[in-house]
């Protein structure tokens, strides 16, 4: 405690990780997004994060995942059950992005950090545009 008390007031530093440099701020205009979250609280505050950030792109949110432009599928890899929603989730798109590839489809999340089910995914699914983990 005595440690505590010496702490002077420092000022607050502020982390922008996320701040959208101008020339991209209008890259989603017109088009729309949808995040489709499995898992734990934390990735429930991911998906918060990630709509942020394609808000600020330009990007509106999709009332329907299959009428969206860019598809988010934010995983888990503690819950087996959300894992195996996730894999059946991906082969359902097959058929979205065969009528529509234009569409964007991303893997996200925990899932996304283990390299078996990266490497599943790539195999196994090429209608996947995008994977990133959690620090990506």
């Amino acid at each position: 405690l005595k440690e505590a008390k010496k702490r002077g007031k420092e000022e607050v530093k502020y982390n922008r990780d996320f701040q959208i440099d101008e020339k991209f701020k209008d890259m989603g205009k017109g088009r729309t997004f949808f995040i489709k979250t499995y898992g734990c609280q934390m990735n429930a505050h991911d998906t918060e994060v990630m709509a942020g950030i394609c808000e600020a792109l330009g990007y509106t949110i999709a009332d329907d995942m299959w009428k969206a432009d860019v598809i988010l599928l934010n995983t888990c890899a503690i819950r087996e059950n959300a894992e195996n929603k996730v894999f059946s989730e991906i082969g359902n798109l097959k058929h979205l992005k065969r009528d529509r590839p234009d569409c964007l489809i991303g893997v996200c999340g925990c899932m996304s950090q283990e390299e078996s089910v990266v490497n599943k995914i790539l195999k196994s699914f090429q209608n996947v545009d995008m994977i990133f983990g959690t620090h990506n």
